[in-house]
């Protein structure tokens, strides 16, 4: 049986799939999301043999008070999808910020051929201080 996917990732959470037992895997779109929630979420050095990998956004919770702190994470998010996502183009990420919460917005666009013309794909990250 052939398919049209051109990247598979395991889902996060390693859930089963129902109809055939076996893992369940993100397709295209959802994996290449799914890699890029991934990078940001995981704190440097988190990654066994992989020091480098991960922006650690929850450990940076606290300094999102200057906008040089917010500027210094635009920044590492940017060059942290660069080196370990080759699948995107990262376009721009932006920041809408209230009392207690810090939405992250993270704007990529990715060529798929098998697709055609994707839209503009963007990831929104909601950090919130609870006390």
């Amino acid at each position: 049986m052939a398919n049209n996917y051109i990247y598979s990732d395991p889902e996060i959470d390693f859930s089963r799939n129902r109809y055939n037992n076996d893992a369940s895997r993100s397709l295209d779109l959802n994996a290449i999301q799914q890699s890029v929630i991934n990078i940001i979420m995981t704190s440097p050095r988190e990654k066994p043999f992989s020091r480098d990998f991960g922006v650690g956004i929850q450990d940076l919770l606290f300094e999102l008070s200057v906008e040089d702190d917010i500027a210094y994470i635009a920044s590492e998010v940017e060059r942290q999808l660069q080196k370990h996502e080759p699948r995107i183009k990262f376009q721009r990420i932006y920041f809408e910020r209230s009392n207690f919460t810090v939405d992250m917005f993270v704007e990529y666009s990715v060529s798929l051929k098998s697709l055609g013309t994707v839209p503009l794909q963007t990831i929104k990250l909601t950090l919130e201080k609870v006390r």
